[in-house]
């Protein structure tokens, strides 16, 4: 009996020191006894409190900007009679004509012709400086034969097609413009002899040479020349001005000889013309 009361006692002792020594320990070994105490009296600070995202608000809507009122047009303009009437003053209109002829004798030949040119051309400008852009008309009328027998005849038959021109107009001063003017093709003639016989009235005989220029050739020797106009102007009044082809006899071997001579005038209307 005594015996169980001292081993009961003995283990009663072990478990008493033994017992708390290892919970301590373990107690260490989580957390310390520190931590237990804090934690026993409240004291041991509590998680962080991690607020609620805070609501974002929602993107506002762009303010609406009102649509602006169209601009009213601007009114138009009306120039007063005395400023439209300055404008229509650089309204004009340009002529030029122009007469050459040309007087062929033959070598060996009592024949003879006289060969009519007619050139005019016209064009309408509304600036102080211009381009004008048409087409000259060339008229030819021929008088007397190529050749003449008793019982027939060759006559001249001249062509001259339309040709393009190009006019430049340039107003130097008041009263002073200068007009330069080319023809942008060559001015070609087409010549054609057509003969006739009295005793065989259905016979024809027609024949074409090459291409002339005899025209073309004239016109070159203008006085001014025609590329180096300077002629008046007025506001309210034509003007006119004159310029000469001299005389001149040119060679045609070995058929004959050509005298050749002509004038000419241009015109500037005031206003659009006629």
């Amino acid at each position: 009996m005594n015996r169980l009361t001292i081993f009961f006692a003995m283990a009663l002792f072990i478990f008493i020191c033994f017992v708390p020594a290892k919970s301590f320990s373990k107690t260490q070994q989580e957390g310390g006894l520190e931590d237990i105490i804090k934690e026993e009296s409240g004291l041991a600070p509590r998680p962080e409190e991690v607020p609620e995202e805070e609501a974002i608000p929602e993107e506002a809507a762009p303010e609406e900007i009102p649509a602006m009122a169209p601009t009213p047009a601007a009114p138009a303009v009306r120039l007063p009679p005395e400023a439209a009437a300055r404008e229509g003053e650089e309204a004009r209109q340009i002529v030029i004509d122009s007469l050459v002829n040309l007087n062929y004798v033959f070598n060996n030949s009592p024949d003879s012709f006289i060969l009519k040119y007619h050139l005019h051309l016209e064009g309408k400008v509304a600036a102080t400086i211009a381009v004008v852009k048409g087409t000259a008309s060339i008229a030819t009328e021929v008088t007397g034969f190529l050749a003449k027998w008793p019982t027939g005849s060759c006559k001249l038959v001249v062509n001259i097609p339309d040709t393009p021109f190009e006019m430049i107009f340039r107003k130097s001063s008041e009263d002073k413009a200068n007009i330069d003017l080319k023809f942008t093709n060559p001015i070609t003639e087409t010549w054609e002899s057509q003969c006739s016989f009295e005793d065989a009235p259905g016979a024809k005989f027609n024949t074409k040479g090459d291409p002339e220029k005899w025209l073309a050739k004239a016109l070159e020797k203008a006085r001014p020349p025609l590329n180096r106009l300077t002629m008046p102007v007025t506001v309210d009044e034509s003007t006119t001005m004159k310029f000469e082809i001299g005389k001149q006899n040119i060679k045609d071997p070995p058929l004959g000889s050509a005298e050749v001579e002509g004038t000419g005038v241009i015109t500037i209307n005031p206003g659009a013309g006629g």
